[in-house]
């Protein structure tokens, strides 16, 4: 009975350690529909000097991802907001107490 325990225990661990190395964790900082970095340094910076200006890049996210949609501005991770609507539901995120 005590070998049958440890069987079970065993296969037990390998099934849990099997679906933790074929099922990883996703490596996305945010659920924010939007660009990976296309460098690991400059984020999105190539992708928005392709597109020539910042208003042209933001048109061009924003017509791929929807209102709201995130890219990468170097490391930073960026969150921008098309709609006004969207921005009176977010406002209370950037309300932070002063120092």
């Amino acid at each position: 009975m005590l070998e049958f325990i440890i069987s079970v225990g065993v296969v037990v661990i390998c099934v849990v350690i099997a679906v933790m190395y074929l099922y990883p964790r996703s490596t996305k900082v945010t659920t924010v529909p939007g660009l990976d970095a296309s460098d690991e340094v400059l984020g999105n910076l190539p992708d928005l000097k392709k597109a020539g200006s910042v208003h042209e890049f933001l048109m061009i996210l924003h017509k791929n991802y929807g209102d709201i949609a995130s890219f990468w501005f170097g490391q930073q991770l960026v969150v921008s907001i098309a709609s006004p609507q969207l921005f009176k539901q977010h406002a209370k995120v950037f309300d932070r107490p002063r120092k």
